[in-house]
């Protein structure tokens, strides 16, 4: 499972600032491994939401730090990398429902 928000980088241009400044849109992504978790429990459901969240929370205060002064929410960055995650979650507990 990936979370967006691994020690890769990823981005691109997206537009250009009225200065004429490029604008551009970088991601970070890391993988949480979930292999060794019971996913057809609770218990195993909230410790990889827990995961899933400390990714979020890891890869967005990097983003943060890779590039200050660039605005970051680092609270929004983190809501979103999980919700980001949400279909990955949901689909690896589906498959461990089976």
């Amino acid at each position: 499972m990936t979370v967006s928000a691994p020690p890769r980088i990823a981005g691109g241009r997206v537009g250009t600032s009225y200065s004429g400044i490029p604008i551009e849109e970088t991601s970070l992504s890391h993988t949480v491994g979930y292999g060794d978790l019971d996913l057809g429990t609770m218990a195993g459901k909230a410790e990889l939401e827990k995961r899933v969240r400390h990714a979020a929370r890891r890869g967005c205060r990097e983003l943060d730090s890779l590039f200050p002064g660039a605005g970051t929410n680092v609270y929004y960055c983190i809501k979103d990398a999980v919700y980001g995650a949400k279909p990955q979650m949901e689909a690896a507990i589906a498959s461990a429902d089976r």
